[in-house]
């Protein structure tokens, strides 16, 4: 649900409380008044509440790595609510990669990446498809529970959406992440990278931050797995967001490309963070700079 469904809820439970009515009346409209706040807080508070905080909620009863992700996920910078990110600032020399995957979850991709991922104690960002995610639960649930960040990437893929369609391609796939993982970071890759859409106008007005990449790996045009690695290093530098895919049918040379690419980046001195890891460092050198500056003059 979004928050402008919460306070349309909030809005009309107002209206009952208020209205004129009947003096006996009035111990059933204050039931239906704490029924309808219960409800509100149950589904549609409680998913967004979490969004931008620091902490995950006490005694949640997750996994701790899920924990550990949502403590990751709830930490954007205030900077980038509602911003466009894709390249590091002018300047970052840090050796952080933040590699994402778009388009899964999907059994056939998606699972050896997390084998591959599991195996060397990386923690990546995926943008799934809500549709995806709706297919295969437990994938989805698997990213999450072994430290990665769920992120949106729509419902279907659709560039071209209007009205209430472009609502639901966020809001469904928001929904299925907050099922997967008990919280969203409110990350949003639009599909294509299209930022002149509907739905990214809907995803800044909503106070998600639209990421895009720098990198890019281009094996969805189907390349072997050496041509990803390299395509990769081409543009690769200090607080890099890199674009792979784990999408179904189309990806057989990702997770072959996977091993050769961490390898590639581990032997050049270069550390992996997911995005709103990565989001945090620059933010924490623009703020040193906004500082040494302030100093100097």
């Amino acid at each position: 649900m979004s928050i402008r469904l919460a306070a349309r809820t909030h809005r009309r439970a107002r209206h009952i409380f208020t209205r004129p009515r009947a003096r006996g009346s009035r111990f059933g409209v204050l039931v239906i008044w704490a029924g309808v706040l219960g409800l509100t807080t149950l589904f549609v508070l409680r998913p967004w509440s979490g969004g931008r905080t620091a902490d995950a909620p006490e005694q949640t009863g997750l996994a701790p790595a899920i924990e550990h992700a949502l403590r990751l996920g709830a930490s954007i910078p205030s900077r980038y609510h509602g911003a466009h990110v894709s390249s590091p600032p002018a300047g970052f020399s840090e050796p952080l990669v933040a590699l994402t995957f778009d388009d899964g979850p999907h059994p056939d991709v998606t699972v050896p990446i997390l084998t591959i991922l599991s195996d060397r104690s990386i923690r990546a960002t995926f943008f799934v498809l809500g549709l995806q995610a709706e297919k295969y639960p437990e994938i989805a649930a698997r990213v999450a529970a072994e430290g990665h960040v769920l992120a949106n990437h729509s419902y279907s893929h659709r560039v071209s959406t209007a009205g209430e369609q472009t609502a639901k391609e966020l809001d469904r796939t928001e929904t299925l992440i907050y099922q997967a993982a008990g919280d969203s970071p409110l990350l949003f890759r639009p599909p294509e990278g299209r930022t002149d859409t509907a739905l990214t106008s809907y995803a800044i007005d909503q106070g998600f931050t639209i990421v895009r990449w720098c990198v890019d790996s281009e094996d969805w045009k189907h390349p072997s797995a050496e041509t990803i690695v390299a395509n990769c290093m081409r543009d690769m530098r200090p607080g890099a967001i890199v674009v792979l895919h784990d999408g179904g049918g189309g990806y057989p040379d990702t997770p072959g490309a996977l091993p050769l690419l961490l390898d590639r980046l581990a032997s050049e001195g270069y550390t992996f963070v997911t995005v709103p890891e990565m989001l945090q460092a620059w933010d924490r050198f623009l703020s040193q700079q906004s500082t040494e500056s302030t100093d100097i003059s």
